[in-house]
């Protein structure tokens, strides 16, 4: 097998596809950098609206807001998990899957997921572990954006 693979043949296919493969990343780069150059000439006007955001008060509130609606509906989805699970073990009424995954998705998917695991509920269905690791990106995502967009770095 040593010997087919340092056959000339092969040195010289290996030859001949590396270059092809550096040229492929090289062209890549390229176009990154075309894409950047481009993007930074764009210009943004913004809207008068936005300026309403420039009032620190109102930011505040918009961010308190923010924050405590986050805090709600994980709480909410760490207690509607948990009561899932006593319901399971007692062999009650359960809690459909649909309001579970609407809580996921509707921004308790922080809570949701310590419920999951404190409680060992719902963590083998695939839908649940994969929404809740989806949503909990997105919530970092759209966290990281309203705080930018209400100049939160501001406040500090």
């Amino acid at each position: 097998m040593q010997e087919f693979e340092r056959s000339p043949e092969i040195l010289a296919l290996k030859k001949i596809l590396r270059g092809f493969f550096l040229d492929i990343i090289e062209n890549i780069k390229g176009a990154f950098a075309g894409f950047a150059e481009w993007a930074a000439t764009i210009r943004l006007n913004l809207p008068p609206m936005l300026k309403f955001f420039g009032n620190t008060k109102i930011s505040g509130v918009i961010l308190a807001a923010f924050v405590a609606y986050i805090v709600f509906v994980n709480v909410k989805a760490y207690l509607l998990f948990r009561a899932d699970k006593r319901y399971a073990v007692a062999g009650e009424e359960r809690v459909p899957e649909w309001r579970l995954l609407a809580n996921i998705w509707f921004g308790g998917a922080i809570g949701s997921m310590i419920a999951m695991y404190k409680h060992h509920h719902k963590t083998k269905h695939r839908i649940f572990t994969i929404s809740a690791i989806i949503c909990v990106g997105l919530e970092l995502i759209l966290a990281s954006v309203v705080c930018g967009f209400l100049g939160f770095w501001a406040f500090l």
